[in-house]
C-alpha cells in the first residue's frame, strides 16, 4: 500500500512508541514505514512545519493512537510551500499529485488562498512566492469551469 501521513514534531522521530522504521531522513524530513503505510515525517526546524503543526493541527485518532494532523489550510500551506521545488527539480509526477491536491482542497473546503498566501510570505523568496501565485491562478482558472455544475456529491463512508 501506498500512501502517507504528514506529520510535525520536534523531537527525534525514534521516540516514537510504535512499530515502524525510519527509512531516510535530513534535516526537515523523514520517510518511515508502518508496516505497509509510508509515513512522511515533516520535522519542525523547518520554520513553516513548525508554523502548520502551531497553527494548523487537529489531533486525529489513528490506529490505537491519536496523532496531531494538518487540517485543509496546514494541508495547502505545505503543498504550496513545496511546489515551486519539485518544478525545479523536474518531479512531474508529484508537481501534478500536489497541484490536484490543492485544487481538490480548494474545491471542496473553499480555504482562504489570499490569506495562506500572506502566510507564505514569511516562509518563501519573492521568486518561490511568484510561482505559488502563478499555480493559485491556473487552478482557479480549472476550478472555473466547475462553476456552473451543481455541488458535487460526495461518497459515503
Amino acid at each position: 500500500m501506498r500512501g502517507g501521513i504528514a506529520a510535525t514534531h520536534n523531537t527525534d522521530i525514534l521516540q516514537f512508541n510504535w512499530d515502524y522504521y525510519i527509512t531516510d531522513q535530513n534535516i526537515f524530513f523523514a520517510r518511515g514505514k508502518y508496516q505497509d503505510l509510508q509515513i512522511d515525517f515533516l520535522l519542525t526546524k523547518n520554520p513553516l512545519f513548525a508554523h502548520v503543526q502551531r497553527a494548523y493541527t487537529v489531533n486525529q485518532p489513528f490506529f490505537e493512537r491519536t496523532i496531531p494532523s494538518a487540517t485543509v489550510e496546514g494541508l495547502v500551506l505545505l503543498k504550496l510551500y513545496a511546489l515551486p521545488s519539485l518544478y525545479r527539480q523536474g518531479d512531474f509526477s508529484r508537481v501534478g499529485i500536489y497541484e490536484n491536491d490543492v485544487a481538490t482542497l480548494m474545491f471542496y473546503h473553499k480555504p482562504n488562498m489570499a490569506k495562506l498566501v500572506e502566510e507564505l510570505k514569511l516562509f518563501v523568496s519573492e521568486q518561490e512566492l511568484a510561482a505559488i501565485e502563478d499555480i493559485i491562478r491556473d487552478l482557479e482558472q480549472r476550478l472555473k469551469r466547475f462553476g456552473d455544475q451543481p455541488e458535487p456529491k460526495r461518497k459515503s463512508r
